[in-house]
């Protein structure tokens, strides 16, 4: 009942959903990630997503990934869901406490932000268990009862680090935008590759990707030993890549480079992604597969889908997954599920860690390399 799921992809906010699913309800899409032994979702959940201002997009794909694997879970049991636009209010302490105390649900899915889930990570006691849709950044450890679940790109830059020391690298240059995101990337990628012994030889920034032929020349400039394998770590977009990987190219000394995961936005486009031909990421199966009946379905919902947009449709997706997960066994304890944002299990001080596989371009499309995945 495609019809169904589609209202809510409107502007208005859902605030209350009390739906009784049965096998005739569920939306004929392709199937959400297997959850063994999960029979059926507890009566409520509450989930505290931005819904307007700046974090509109990216809440509404997290909120429309969430409702599909809800449509999908065929569960037998009424399902109390009440999503909550978090910018209505905005001190989200205030809003977990009157979810609590309105709704007094099993479960609070989100915030999304960083900076929510930072504020909810210094609360001292938290009467309903939390799964927030990002990475805290606190020094101090997090309340029991939270658990956190992102797409965070530190930790992504964390497994790219992983990777250049399984290849044999020792040696690497860091390309960056400047702002704050590049740089808290590039951070994270220097701390985590210092740490497993490597050594940084140089790095730039850049704030036009497409001006950027003599920061490039000044940066390979800076010698290293030419018998020393020389790799490049890429921070970016789709968009940023394609600009700046023709020029790395152009340099006499050739260089590996590798990149996040934003750097396919996991929509075919070989015209433009040939020049990217090399260029090694980490990914999941979901985005580097855009033949499958999942992405399929969702080319045909979201035509002019943004770049992002389907990450976080998928993290959605990976979301209901885990909280019918938890609120079924009570517990992330032995979690090991295949999602659309990777292979799920859990970390320390409860981090859902995500382990990626690793893809490369070839001929303008992207391909799975052979070898094993990273965790993050």
């Amino acid at each position: 009942m495609l019809s169904a799921c589609a209202s809510y992809q409107t502007d208005v906010p859902i605030d209350n959903i009390d739906v009784p699913l049965s096998v005739d309800q569920a939306p004929t899409r392709s199937a959400a990630p297997v959850v063994t032994a999960v029979a059926s979702m507890p009566a409520k959940v509450s989930v505290l997503l931005p819904l307007q201002g700046d974090f509109i997009k990216a809440g509404k794909a997290v909120r429309d990934g969430y409702l599909n694997a809800y449509y999908q879970a065929n569960v037998s049991q009424s399902v109390n869901l009440t999503v909550v636009d978090s910018q209505k209010t905005p001190d989200i302490t205030s809003l977990y406490q009157q979810a609590v105390a309105t709704n007094n649900p099993a479960l609070i899915v989100g915030p999304l932000t960083k900076a929510d889930v930072t504020t909810l990570a210094k609360v001292a006691t938290l009467t309903v268990p939390v799964l927030a849709l990002n990475r805290a950044e606190v020094d101090e450890p997090v309340p029991n009862n939270f658990y956190q679940f992102s797409l965070d790109p530190q930790a992504e830059a964390e497994m790219v680090a992983l990777r250049l020391q399984h290849d044999g690298y020792h040696q690497v240059y860091v390309v960056a935008p400047s702002g704050q995101w590049g740089q808290s990337i590039a951070l994270s990628f220097e701390k985590a590759w210092l740490a497993l012994g490597g050594a940084i030889t140089n790095s730039t920034t850049y704030q036009d990707s497409k001006q950027f032929s003599s920061q490039i020349q000044t940066l390979l400039a800076e010698g290293m030993d030419p018998a020393e394998p020389r790799a490049i770590f890429l921070v970016g977009s789709a968009t940023d890549a394609r600009a700046l990987v023709p020029i790395i190219r152009n340099q006499p000394e050739p260089s590996s480079i590798y990149a996040l995961p934003v750097v396919y936005s996991g929509v075919a486009n070989v015209a433009a992604n040939t020049v990217l031909n090399g260029v090694i990421f980490p990914s999941t199966a979901w985005q580097l597969d855009d033949q499958s009946s999942a992405r399929q379905s969702f080319a045909a919902l979201y035509p002019d889908a943004s770049e992002d947009a389907l990450r976080l449709y998928g993290f959605g997706m990976d979301a209901f997954a885990l909280s019918q997960y938890y609120l079924t066994t009570k517990s992330f304890s032995g979690l090991n599920i295949t999602g659309y944002s990777g292979q799920l299990t859990l970390g320390d001080a409860g981090v859902i860690e995500r382990q990626l596989l690793w893809a490369s371009f070839v001929t303008g499309k992207s391909q799975r390399l052979r070898d094993s995945g990273t965790r993050s």
